[in-house]
């Protein structure tokens, strides 16, 4: 920030204005660079988006991070150019990697900003990530770099999902129930579709969903949930996916008051409290597909440890409207019991 509160007015205005215009300035030139970046690319030029973005990328960081309200119009511009670099560079991972990072702490920055009317199309990036990730194709990256481009990618996922256009929670659904619903509980792809839908799943979409719409979805998604018991991969990922729904719900559009003993169940048992005279846990377990847990079990898919969502779940639970707050309590209140007897 340039100006300061003991300038005169005429000067913070002056200083605002022409910030603004820096701003505007420099997200143009990006816009006009990476048209040209991508059409020297499409005449075969690997480094055309490395050469040409470079520095302007570490510019825009830093007026970005500058406490300066710029114009919405302008900050669409940038997320759009960026988000159109992260799709067009997935065979350069320093640019998609730079792109992909500064995108995030945009996309950071004006969370809460519902003034700039911004959105994302999902499917591209869902396009992107799974020619990415399913292909096997042999490629000579190395492990360090192959892990920052995931994480980088993944955490944009997780952070651009409020974003995604209307319907993106139904789409998404749509896409991906078959593999859940039908599929085989312990196959690959049912366990990849499972982890796809936790990153990409906008719940912040389900205030807004058709009526009934995400009650279907929230019977649907605890049925799904018990076709497979005693898999970690399995719990966790359910229960964050849960646990984020119930968070966003804020006008209370599901009535979770039918599956609150369900998800008691669920959450009693993240804690493997023994049950009677037991003193050990469940004998055995299920392991998830390698490539399920290689993608998707290392945190990089931003999915807390199931004690952290059951006990996340409990407490919004109790934020629900009055009419399901009595159930949600009485549940909130035996989860707790159950990590302190853990914790004993």
């Amino acid at each position: 920030m340039i100006y300061s509160d003991w300038l005169p007015p005429e000067v913070v205005e002056e200083a605002k204005q022409k910030e603004q215009q820096r701003f505007a300035t420099a997200v143009a030139a990006f816009k006009q660079a990476a048209a040209v970046a991508q059409a020297e690319a499409s005449r075969g030029n690997p480094n055309a988006f490395a050469a040409v973005l470079g520095q302007l990328m570490d510019d825009i960081k830093t007026l970005v991070s500058a406490k300066t309200l710029f114009a919405p119009a302008s900050i669409r511009t940038l997320v759009h150019t960026l988000y159109d670099v992260v799709l067009a560079t997935a065979a350069d991972i320093e640019v998609q990697v730079r792109a992909g990072e500064l995108l995030n702490h945009v996309l950071r920055h004006h969370r809460h900003s519902e003034y700039l009317a911004l959105q994302l199309p999902w499917r591209p990036l869902y396009d992107m990530l799974r020619v990415l990730y399913d292909t096997a194709a042999p490629r000579v990256k190395g492990t360090f770099l192959e892990h920052v481009q995931q994480s980088t990618l993944f955490a944009l996922v997780a952070r651009a999902r409020r974003f995604f256009t209307p319907g993106a929670a139904a789409e998404i659904w749509a896409l991906l129930r078959p593999d859940l619903v039908y599929g085989d509980p312990m196959g690959t792809p049912t366990h990849l579709a499972l982890g796809w839908l936790v990153l990409f799943f906008p719940t912040k979409q389900i205030p807004a969903s058709q009526p009934g719409q995400a009650q279907a979805w929230a019977g649907e998604w605890l049925a799904v949930w018990d076709r497979l018991v005693n898999c970690t991969y399995w719990d966790s990922h359910w229960m964050y996916l849960l646990a984020r729904a119930v968070k966003d719900d804020w006008k209370g559009v599901v009535d979770w008051a039918p599956y609150v003993p369900q998800l008691y169940s669920h959450m009693l048992a993240c804690f493997k409290v023994p049950v009677g005279t037991a003193t050990a846990g469940c004998p055995s377990t299920i392991s998830a597909p390698h490539r399920a847990t290689q993608l998707f079990a290392t945190k990089l898919d931003q999915v807390d440890d199931q004690p952290k969502s059951a006990a996340k779940l409990a407490v919004h639970l109790l934020k629900q409207p009055q009419q399901q707050q009595q159930q949600g309590l009485k549940a909130a209140a035996e989860v707790t019991a159950a990590a302190g007897l853990e914790g004993a």
